[in-house]
């Protein structure tokens, strides 16, 4: 037996796996997830094997380099800079490992051949809808369903002698216990179940019944989280990713659908982009506005913590060196001087300024190179590629999802009784998840026409 018929007589059981690991990852462990980290990097060694001995296509590999280059670039930085000495030595090899192995497994995944991409993303959506649904009935059983209007007159709760704001917090599963968690970080999980609701203008019940069932499960899930929690920014942004959904389903010039959404979001980027240099001209540069600029961009509370992570950005030791560009060193002596401490536990709530502290200046100019490049090749996927549309609007949903609610409400301060407790962006699960689904749609490969010489010889017999 050769290599070739090996692989294609057992790569079943890596299609199980794959989906069995996407399942897993997605329900979340907590601290325990390094460990799938690093089950999903020898999983993906594993479906190389299988997919390029069993795909005729085997130049396509090569279109893989430079990204998964550049996620090495990030991840090194991510699992080895200044940020790193705040995390066990078996966190960051997983990290190391986790951002190109996601994004290579789901561009695997893809050719391997014998796995529906329907599946996929039922698993993904199983396992984020487990852990949600877990997160929801805790809520539930600790405060109440709509706890956070019932109780906005009064609040304020004391536990060990510190006060705490109730309706910003949610219960919480986090690996084998029970714990408190703000809201903006069990919402994302919520959120990206969500999208499976729209997603049902796509499935025809007759024929896909049990998809439409499943579908109709993990979406109901999530939305009824959002609701009773609830968190009303996460509602507008699924309102939002949901648009993309609508349009799709009853525009009938698909590309003109592509083309909206391609101006939409550089016209946000580039807003995001001009706020982001004025930033830096204000906290960085050392550039003072005057009036409502200043107020906006140094005094006013919700850009203060990204105002002070970007002038940490900047920090030199005593000697006039830098030392935070490749992240938050806090285990240098400077750090105390400047207070490093306390702007890492004020979170942002804006996943571009905390990936500062993960990454520093350097590391972000990375990894907003990659979010360019795969919007890029996003926008080809839906233009161009003829997955189904339910797979296709999943897919797009979810990231639209993802992005917004980790642009305007992600907290890295995952437990508020806890604050040394800190959950980064990039060894997030979410951001796992969504590296998985850019892996899946880049390069993503269109079905070839049929032959008009071989339709020819159809109609002739």
């Amino acid at each position: 037996m050769n290599a070739s018929s090996f692989f294609s007589k057992y790569k079943s059981i890596i299609t199980f796996l794959i989906l069995e690991i996407l399942a897993l990852v997605s329900f979340t462990f907590a601290n325990i997830n390094e460990v799938f980290y690093i089950i999903t990097t020898v999983l993906t060694i594993c479906a190389f094997l299988f997919a390029f001995f069993t795909n005729n296509d085997r130049k396509d590999y090569l279109k893989l380099i430079p990204v998964v280059a550049g996620l090495f670039i990030i991840s090194g930085i991510a699992a080895f800079g200044g940020f790193s000495h705040s995390f066990s030595l078996l966190s960051n090899v997983a990290t190391f490992f986790a951002l190109p192995s996601f994004f290579a497994l789901g561009f695997f995944a893809r050719r391997i051949g014998d796995i529906k991409f329907e599946h996929i993303l039922l698993a993904i959506g199983f396992g984020l809808a487990a852990i949600t649904l877990v997160g929801t009935i805790t809520t539930w059983i600790q405060y109440g369903p709509f706890y956070a209007q019932i109780h906005k007159a009064k609040p304020i709760y004391f536990y060990d002698g510190v006060a705490y704001n109730a309706t910003k917090e949610m219960g919480w599963l986090m690996g084998f216990r029970i714990s408190e968690v703000a809201i903006e970080y069990g919402s994302m999980f919520a959120i990206m179940c969500a999208v499976f609701l729209p997603a049902l203008l796509f499935i025809k019940i007759k024929e896909q019944r049990n998809l439409f069932i499943c579908s109709a499960v993990i979406g109901g899930i999530g939305f009824i989280s959002l609701l009773t929690i609830p968190n009303w920014k996460a509602l507008i942004f699924l309102v939002i990713a949901s648009l993309f959904a609508f349009v799709y389903k009853f525009l009938k010039e698909k590309k003109l659908v592509c083309n909206i959404l391609y101006y939409i979001v550089v016209g946000i980027v580039g807003l995001g982009v001009v706020f982001f240099l004025l930033t830096i001209l204000n906290a960085g540069i050392g550039f003072k506005f005057t009036g409502i600029f200043n107020k906006v961009m140094c005094n006013n509370f919700i850009m203060r913590p990204a105002t002070n992570t970007l002038s940490a950005a900047f920090a030199k030791d005593i000697n006039g060196v830098p030392f935070n560009l490749f992240g938050y060193d806090l285990s240098n002596q400077a750090a105390y001087i400047i207070g490093l401490n306390a702007i890492v536990e004020e979170p942002t709530l804006i996943f571009e300024y905390e990936v500062i502290k993960e990454v520093g200046v350097i590391g972000l100019v990375f990894v907003l190179a990659f979010f360019v490049t795969m919007f890029v090749f996003v926008t080809k996927y839906v233009k161009h590629n003829e997955d189904n549309a339910f797979v296709k609007n999943v897919i797009i949903m979810m990231l639209i999802a993802f992005l917004l609610l980790a642009s305007f409400g992600y907290n890295v301060k995952s437990e508020p009784h806890n604050l040394n407790v800190y959950q980064p962006f990039l060894r997030s699960v979410p951001f796992m998840i969504a590296l998985f689904l850019f892996g899946f749609t880049y390069f993503a490969p269109n079905k070839q026409p049929e032959p008009v010489i071989q339709k020819v010889e159809e109609a002739s017999l």
